[in-house]
């Protein structure tokens, strides 16, 4: 009987890697009894080597559930391992109970079995890494970290709770079909995510496969996340903004090289212990249940570094970013957006931080003012 494997993710553990190798390596595959078929088509903010993200369109297109496992189960009749990967699946199938029920009854009527593979992120690192992500590449995500990360807990932007999760999955599909990998460097064979995935396919890296030459895509921090997420709360910037990717990283490139970059977060080594504590009992179970590990460890480094700072942004700063920024689309022969335009967005967007501000004072200073009369009404 052949295997259809479903990596699902989590996002943020090294997803892109595993479709980049999995799609140029093909022929190495085939030699080993097994293909990543070629299901995935460009969207934005997916890549065509997502080769599973279809099943993230199936509300809209319930034909295409049959459809492609159809076809996947002509597959089956010449390979023994059938891989589909998309991390997009990890959220949308946690915001829709019935999603796993409605593959299993489709998948039924096929002669394959069905494993799913998915990795697992501390939660803070994993939170946090995608909130950075959402704020960089969208133009419309404008959630403070503290937003964000509230709501993470209540499981509605982003789902954490991967007890809870792997629990549903497991009552629809058992849990002798659900494989899970913590993404710790250290726990991963010969220290690559590309080794330790082949593995539990049950596949050897050999010299037949290509070695991934894929091209970093960096990530934006510190000053860059608030200037950007500033600009994401600009109604004008969501329907006139584009390709300012490179701008930023040219902006981060040369307040690095000045000096003037720090690690202000504002995801403090407190605020990190916090938020993990909500899920210390799940973690545990997840660690005994799917890895065996009686002691419940499911992530085995879990020291949690003090180098983030609270993020407190003096204006200049992100003055300074906007001004390169104006000046980086001004000095095209064919200006991205017309700079009065540009000019009104990025006021617009410096205005949103001070306004911010403006406002955590004034509930700073209230909250203080009721703590003095409580304790004045105490003593009196």
């Amino acid at each position: 009987m052949s295997t259809l494997y479903i990596h699902i993710g989590t996002p943020k553990t090294g997803t892109t890697s595993i479709q980049h190798f999995m799609s140029i390596n093909a022929d190495a595959l085939k030699m080993q009894g097994a293909i990543y078929p070629d299901l995935g088509k460009k969207e934005y903010l997916v890549s065509a080597q997502r080769n599973g993200h279809w099943l993230c369109n199936v509300h809209t297109d319930p034909l295409m559930l049959t459809e492609q496992l159809s076809y996947i189960n002509e597959l089956s009749y010449d390979y023994d391992k059938i891989i589909l990967s998309d991390e997009g699946i990890w959220n949308y199938s946690a915001r829709r109970p019935a999603f796993w029920k409605n593959v299993i009854r489709a998948i039924e009527q096929y002669n394959y079995d069905l494993k799913v593979i998915v990795y697992l992120r501390r939660q803070d690192e994993y939170a946090y890494s995608h909130y950075v992500q959402q704020v960089q590449t969208r133009r419309d995500y404008n959630y403070t970290l503290s937003e964000y990360l509230s709501s993470c807990l209540k499981g509605k932007k982003n789902f954490t709770d991967y007890d809870a999760y792997l629990t549903r999955l497991s009552s629809v599909i058992g849990k002798d079909h659900v494989i899970v990998r913590p993404y710790e460097r250290s726990e991963f064979k010969n220290g690559s995510i590309i080794s330790d995935f082949l593995e539990v396919l049950g596949l050897t890296l050999t010299d037949d496969f290509a070695k991934a030459r894929l091209k970093n895509n960096p990530s934006i921090v510190d000053v860059l996340v608030e200037a950007k997420r500033c600009l994401n709360s600009v109604p004008l910037y969501q329907n006139k903004g584009r390709g300012i990717s490179k701008w930023l990283y040219d902006v981060q490139s040369e307040l690095k090289d000045e000096g003037l970059l720090h690690n202000r977060t504002g995801f403090t080594k407190s605020n990190r212990a916090s938020f993990l504590a909500h899920y210390t009992q799940g973690n545990q179970h997840v660690a005994r249940e799917y890895l065996g590990r009686e002691d419940g460890r499911l992530f085995l480094h879990e020291e949690i570094s003090d180098d983030d700072e609270p993020a407190q942004f003096d204006p200049k700063e992100l003055e300074r970013i906007y001004d390169a920024l104006y000046v980086y689309n001004a000095n095209r022969k064919k200006p991205l957006i017309p700079p009065d335009t540009w000019r009104q967005i990025l006021d617009a967007a410096m205005q949103t931080h001070l306004d911010e501000q403006q406002n955590k004072f004034v509930k700073f200073f209230r909250e203080n003012v009721k703590r003095m009369k409580r304790h004045l009404g105490h003593t009196s």
